[in-house]
Order: structure tokens, then C-alpha cells, then sequence
């Protein structure tokens, strides 16, 4: 048998005005309930760095030994010639002139132009230098003092312990420097050489030596030329 049908009455559906209240309770409840703590068994473990590895001695590459360049060879200059000296002229080489010496094939009104001396290995010379290819008579013969001054006659000191008299004839008179006519080298053998007479066609030296003495005598061309070597006499 069917059974009737209870049908329960339906209020009101309740309005927003209705729900309002209890909305703003429910808000005010759920301020004031005291707030859950998560249990620390319940938080998520944090994630654990692994321990750092300890830092090993930095051990630094050994070095690649790079080849050795052998040091380049020095070029070696060739040697250099030793120049040979000259010759220096021996005492066997040097003919000494027996003195006094006197050559009478001279000229007459000759001139002279230059006087000088000079040093050479092993001997000092004296040269007399004639104008025009013409050379006077000539005469070398040892002498001794005092000297003097021809024409004054004054009396003149001539350095040396050995002399050496040179007298030219024919000779035109000419006027030479004063430095031509007393000249000192102070050379080994020749200390001074000095005119003591020039005049009326006459030139007469003095040739002061260090001591005794080989002399050597040479008459010369081109130009015309008296050459008095000196070297110390042979014992």
C-alpha cells in the first residue's frame, strides 16, 4: 500500500540581511582561535651542504727544461802582421871619413840657401844646401877651443867635450835667420851647431859633439848638398 507522501512545510529562504550576521561571527571566531605552530618534526630537514673538500697542496707543474742553445763561436780575427822594423844602420855599416877632409873641386860665388839638422836611427846629421847645382870648397877637420868670433874676436862658448870644424870657401854672402846660424838640438852626439865666421867669401862652423866621434862625409845632387853624419866613435 502506498504511503502517503510527508511533506514538510518550507520556510522562508533566508535573505542577505539574514546572513550577514553570521558571516561577520564566523569571521570573528576564527580571528580569535590561537594560531597552530607546525611541529618541528614536521618541517622539511634543510638540505645539509656537504662538507667542503680540504684544499690540497697546490703542487705546481715542474718546469719543461728547454734545450740548451749552445753559446754562438766567437769569430777569431785573423792575427795581425807584425810590421819588421827597418834596418837600422850597424856601426859596421857606417864608413867613417878620415879626417880632415878637403875637397878643393868647388865652385866660386856660390850660395847657400838652407841649413838644418836632423835625428836618425843610430846617427845625427848636419846638411848644407847650395843654390843653382854648385857646391864650394869644402873642409872638415877636428878642432879644439877657445873659439872666437871672426871678424870681432869675441871670445865664444860652443857645448860639447869633442868639435868638429866646417869651412866652406867661395861662399857669396847671405843673409840667413839667426836661428840657422846657432842652432842646439842637444841629439846625442850633436849638441850645437854655430857659424863663427861669414865673411869675404868664407863660412866657418863650429860642430859641438857629446864626445868622440866617427864622421862620415857626402856630397850630394839634385839639390847640391854637404851631408855630415855623426855617431859615436867604435872603441
Amino acid at each position: 500500500m502506498t504511503r502517503p507522501t510527508e511533506t514538510v512545510p518550507r520556510g522562508p529562504r533566508p535573505g542577505p540581511a539574514t546572513l550577514l550576521p553570521l558571516l561577520l561571527l564566523v569571521a570573528t571566531l576564527g580571528a580569535c582561535a590561537p594560531a597552530t605552530t607546525p611541529s618541528p618534526s614536521a618541517a622539511a630537514p634543510s638540505a645539509t651542504a656537504p662538507p667542503s673538500a680540504t684544499p690540497s697542496e697546490t703542487t705546481s707543474p715542474a718546469p719543461t727544461p728547454s734545450a740548451t742553445v749552445p753559446p754562438a763561436a766567437t769569430p777569431t780575427a785573423p792575427p795581425t802582421a807584425t810590421p819588421t822594423p827597418s834596418p837600422t844602420a850597424s856601426p859596421a855599416a857606417f864608413a867613417c871619413t878620415r879626417l880632415p877632409y878637403v875637397r878643393h873641386s868647388g865652385s866660386f860665388a856660390v850660395r847657400m840657401s838652407d841649413v838644418r839638422v836632423g835625428r836618425h836611427p843610430g846617427f845625427d846629421r848636419i846638411v848644407y844646401e847650395f843654390r843653382v847645382g854648385k857646391r864650394p870648397v869644402i873642409a872638415v877637420s877636428p878642432t879644439q877651443p877657445p873659439f872666437k868670433l871672426d871678424p870681432s874676436d869675441l871670445p865664444v862658448t860652443i857645448a860639447g867635450s869633442a868639435f868638429i870644424k866646417i869651412r866652406l870657401t867661395s861662399i857669396l854672402n847671405e843673409t840667413m835667420p839667426a836661428s840657422k846660424l846657432d842652432q842646439k838640438p842637444g841629439y846625442p852626439m850633436l849638441l850645437e851647431l854655430r857659424e863663427t865666421a861669414g865673411y869675404e867669401g868664407d863660412s866657418t862652423w863650429i860642430a859641438g859633439l857629446s864626445g868622440p866621434a866617427c864622421v862620415r862625409v857626402s856630397i850630394l845632387d839634385a839639390p847640391s848638398r854637404l851631408v855630415i853624419d855623426i855617431r859615436p866613435a867604435t872603441p
